[in-house]
C-alpha cells in the first residue's frame, strides 16, 4: 500500500477537531482530507491506494510419501539369516513355519505372509554369501589335508570340496557381471578362526562342525532341488 500526502489550497477555519471526510472515490484510489489548525489554514488531503485483489501466497507442493518395500524375514541381518528362512519355508512342507524371536517353529496356516512371492537375493548380497562360503570352505580343506591328526586323514579327497566350484561360481560374477569381489564379512572371518582353534584343541567338534556344514549344503540343496522341480 502507497500513500501520498499533498496540500490543496485553505479553506475557513474550522474549530478544533478532526473533521474527516471522503472527497473523491475511485476503484483502486479513495482520497480522504480533514483539515489542520494552523495560523495559515491549509486542508491535508491524503490519498489511499489500494491493490484491485488481495496477495495470494502459493502453496507448497504436497511431498508424497515414500513406500518401501516390506523386508524379508532375517533380511535385516543379513543374506545368511535370510536364505535361512527361505530353506525353512522349503522345508515345511506340512504348514510350520520358523518364528524368528524364539527361533522355533509353530503351526500356522498355509497363506504366509510372502506366500506366492518369488524370494530372489540381490547380486551383491548373493555375493557376499559366495565369498564368505568359499573363506569356510578353503579353511576346512586346507585343515584336513594339512593337519597331522590321524582323525581327518579320512575325510581327505572325498569328492564334496567346493572350493574350486566357488572359485568359478566369483570369477563368473567378476568377468560377466563386473561386480568386484569384495573382502569377507566379519561373520565368516571370525567363524573361519574358531574353526582353526577348534581344529586343535578338539577335533572331535571340528569334525562337528565339518559334518554339519557339508550335510546342511547337500541336503539343503536335495530339498530345494525337488520343491523348485529342478530336475525331473
Amino acid at each position: 500500500m502507497a500513500s501520498l500526502m499533498r496540500q490543496t489550497p485553505g479553506t475557513p477555519y474550522s474549530p478544533p477537531k478532526l473533521v474527516l471526510s471522503l472527497l473523491h472515490h475511485h476503484p483502486l484510489t479513495s482520497i480522504i482530507s480533514f483539515p489542520t489548525q494552523r495560523n495559515n489554514p491549509t486542508n491535508l488531503t491524503l490519498s489511499l491506494c489500494r491493490c484491485s485483489s488481495p496477495m495470494t501466497v502459493p502453496s507448497s507442493p504436497k511431498k508424497k510419501r515414500t513406500k518401501y518395500r516390506k523386508q524379508y524375514p532375517g533380511e535385516s541381518v543379513g543374506i545368511t539369516e535370510e536364505m535361512r528362512f527361505v530353506a525353512m519355508r522349503l522345508r515345511n512342507a506340512n504348514g510350520k513355519k520358523v518364528d524368528p524371536a524364539n527361533d522355533k517353529e509353530q503351526e500356522g496356516e498355509d497363506g504366509d505372509e510372502l506366500e506366492g512371492e518369488t524370494w530372489s537375493p540381490s547380486k551383491e548380497g548373493f555375493l557376499n554369501f559366495l565369498v564368505d562360503s568359499k573363506l569356510v570352505f578353503d579353511t576346512i580343506e586346507r585343515i584336513v589335508d594339512e593337519s597331522e591328526d590321524v582323525s581327518y586323514a579320512y575325510f581327505r579327497r572325498t569328492g564334496l570340496e567346493r572350493c574350486e566350484s566357488l572359485e568359478k561360481d566369483l570369477e563368473w560374477f567378476r568377468t560377466t557381471q563386473g561386480l568386484a569381489i569384495p573382502e569377507p564379512s566379519q561373520v565368516g572371518v571370525s567363524y573361519a578362526k574358531y574353526l582353526e582353534e577348534e581344529a586343535k584343541e578338539n577335533a572331535a567338534l571340528f569334525l562337528s562342525h565339518f559334518y554339519s556344514i557339508y550335510f546342511s549344503h547337500i541336503a539343503g540343496g536335495q530339498v530345494i532341488i525337488k520343491r523348485r522341480k529342478l530336475i525331473c
